[in-house]
């Protein structure tokens, strides 16, 4: 089974994901013994109509 990661995040620039939560989200994964490939974050500063939600490929080191 794998798990996934799902860290809540207040982002100050949409549809960009800092490196510094990048980092800090795969530290978290790491340290909890969680799933190391992707990561799933949500914006909560992007209003609920727009999207927000954003799928973190750590191999790829991309947004997917």
């Amino acid at each position: 089974m794998v798990k996934l990661l799902l860290l809540i995040t207040w982002l100050y620039q949409p549809s960009i994901i800092k490196n510094e939560k990048i980092a800090e989200a795969f530290a978290f994964a790491k340290k909890n013994k969680l799933d190391t490939t992707i990561c799933i974050m949500v914006d909560m500063s992007i209003p609920s109509g727009k999207n927000r939600l954003f799928v973190y490929d750590f191999k790829q080191k991309k947004t997917i």
